[in-house]
C-alpha cells in the first residue's frame, strides 16, 4: 500500500470505531465513502463529532489529520 491508501484505510477504520454507536450516521458516511465522495464523508464526520460531542482518540485525531492534508486541504 502507498501513503494515500494507508491514510484512507486508517481513517476509515478510525471513523468506524468512532461512529460504532451511531449506526444511522455511520451508514450515511459509508455511502459517501463508497461513492468516493471523500470530502463529503469527511465533512459529515466533522459535523457528527460536533453534534454528538464525540471525543476522538489520539489515533483517530492522527488519522483525521493525515486524511485532511491528503484529501481535503
Amino acid at each position: 500500500m502507498n501513503v494515500i491508501d494507508n491514510a484512507k484505510a486508517e481513517y476509515l477504520k478510525q471513523v468506524r470505531m468512532l461512529l460504532c454507536n451511531h449506526q444511522p450516521e455511520l451508514r450515511v458516511f459509508e455511502e459517501s465513502w463508497s461513492a468516493k465522495k471523500f470530502r463529503e464523508a469527511y465533512l459529515l464526520v466533522d459535523e457528527i463529532v460536533r453534534n454528538f460531542g464525540l471525543v476522538r482518540s489520539n489515533e483517530c485525531k492522527k488519522a483525521d489529520e493525515d486524511f485532511y492534508w491528503l484529501f481535503i486541504n
